[in-house]
């Protein structure tokens, strides 16, 4: 979990012995501790601490072309502390020396002093006497630098070959992070943990207007991850005839992954977290106005699967557990910090982002239950309506409703008795998340793992089709 306002390029200096070749040693839990009880030290209100330290290799392809190979190291402390009446201060720095510690408690106690005073203090938690459990790791996170390299130039081979003059782009982010948090009631945790992540963008130019396919892939161990399948699935959302159009209006629709990590995206996360709850804009509000949901669908936060992107706790040191979200049609209640958690009687469910990051508690892991259905059986169960590669450039329009509005990319089809009949240009909509969960009729058994650039939320997603999905109006392309 890296912290927020992060710069680009190289952070501050890395300590620990060189390696060969003067690259210094990469972080380590031991490392972050060390530098956050030199803070510690210096803290004279209770607080918490939390060191981040990463290590990323980028690679970046455009125009059918490697650009942009790029190494990242990265370090920062974040600091939080209470002042007397529970004013609550904040921030990070990337100076790690002794100087840059002190300044960093000088300009929290100064925000805090101008914070307002908490209705409920909360306090922070003592180290629990159960260590965190061990999270599998690929030392290919550090090592193995070509096989990205590799698997792009394979993804733009495959498409040159099938579609000459066809655009390839897109992005590989694999990297090696340490979360290090400690408070002043003697809490000591921290991990480490590999994230690799790669999205791919095939269009075809020589159609009017061009043709787009997508892909993507996300896991911890870079050499488990099927890379090689990238060119090959975007070359398969890719149209090949000329696309055709569908007036506005409601469709049934057969969501690809990609989608449902969109439709399941921020708004929808920030609803089943304490903030939206206090706040009184989450849909957990209004029991009574959730729509029914198919006891088809389930949802749970899973941070540990392997599957995913595991992580064993949150930004206050809280260990993260599995945890129903949603299960037959009843969502569970929101997810909390230590904050949100004092102020409701609650516990914290292990779903603290760092303070700096507005939003949070969210669930980062959420992971939807797979169904029985082939492509061809969702395809068949979808019968005639649309099938949605993804979408681009969602916006909330209604929290409360949960009503989003965007456009569909990269491979939007036309699906007639089963089959797909041919591909349509892209279509803007406005619709509600729960109304499109509330509709579901099947769900894929195919579950794939789809993340952010760095890993911050992970979720665990299979196709979906869904009916009366409204489409406000075409495009030209």
């Amino acid at each position: 979990m890296r912290a927020p306002g992060r710069p680009t390029g190289s952070g501050a200096p890395t300590t620990g012995p060189g390696r060969r070749g003067g690259e210094p040693d990469p972080p380590s839990v031991r490392d972050g501790l060390q530098c956050l009880e030199r803070l510690l030290a210096i803290l004279p209100l209770p607080g918490d601490a939390r060191y981040y330290g990463e290590r990323w290799l980028t690679l970046r392809a455009a125009n059918s072309q490697l650009y942009q190979p790029q190494l990242e190291r990265y370090e920062a402390v974040s600091l939080r502390l209470v002042e007397e009446g529970g004013r609550v201060g904040s921030s990070t720095t990337t100076d790690l020396s002794e100087p840059g510690l002190t300044a960093l408690v000088q300009e929290a106690r100064t925000l805090a002093r101008w914070a307002p005073r908490s209705r409920v203090p909360f306090s922070f938690p003592k180290d629990p006497s159960s260590p965190l459990p061990p999270l599998p790791f690929s030392p290919a996170v550090l090592t193995d630098g070509t096989r990205p390299t590799e698997a792009l130039r394979r993804a733009i081979h495959t498409v040159s070959n099938v579609l000459p003059g066809a655009r390839v782009s897109g992005a590989f982010h694999q990297g090696y992070q340490v979360l290090a948090v400690a408070n002043s009631s003697g809490l000591r945790r921290g991990y480490r943990r590999g994230v690799a992540q790669a999205s791919l963008l095939c269009e075809d130019l020589s159609r009017d207007p061009p043709a787009s396919g997508w892909a993507e892939r996300a896991g911890w161990d870079p050499g488990a991850v099927d890379w090689d399948g990238l060119g090959q699935e975007a070359l398969a959302s890719t149209p090949r005839a000329a696309a055709g159009s569908v007036p506005p209006g409601s469709y049934r629709v057969l969501l690809a992954p990609s989608a449902v990590r969109e439709l399941l995206g921020s708004l929808f996360l920030s609803s089943l977290g304490a903030h939206a709850v206090e706040e009184g804009w989450s849909f957990l509000c209004e029991p009574a106005r959730i729509p029914e949901i198919p006891s088809l669908l389930e949802m749970k936060e899973d941070p540990l699967s392997p599957a995913g992107l595991p992580e064993p706790m949150d930004a206050e040191g809280t260990a993260r557990r599995r945890r129903v979200l949603l299960r037959d049609g009843v969502f569970s209640g929101p997810c909390h910090d230590l904050a949100s958690a004092a102020r409701t009687s609650a516990r914290s469910t292990g779903n603290a982002l760092p303070p700096e990051m507005p939003g949070g508690p969210i669930p980062t892991h959420l992971s939807l239950r797979p169904g029985k259905a082939d492509r061809q059986g969702l395809l068949t169960t979808l019968g005639r309506g649309v099938l949605v590669t993804r979408f681009w450039y969602v916006r909330t329009v209604h929290p409360g409703r949960t009503e989003i509005t965007g456009m569909t990319r990269d491979g939007t089809y036309w699906v007639e008795n089963g089959s797909i009949a041919y591909p349509v240009r892209n279509l803007r909509f406005t619709q509600s998340v729960l109304a499109t969960l509330a509709q579901v009729e099947a769900v894929g058994k195919e579950s794939r793992a789809v993340a952010d650039e760095r890993g911050l939320t992970c979720l665990r997603v299979s196709p979906l089709v869904s009916g009366d999905f409204h489409f406000t109006s075409g495009t030209s392309y």
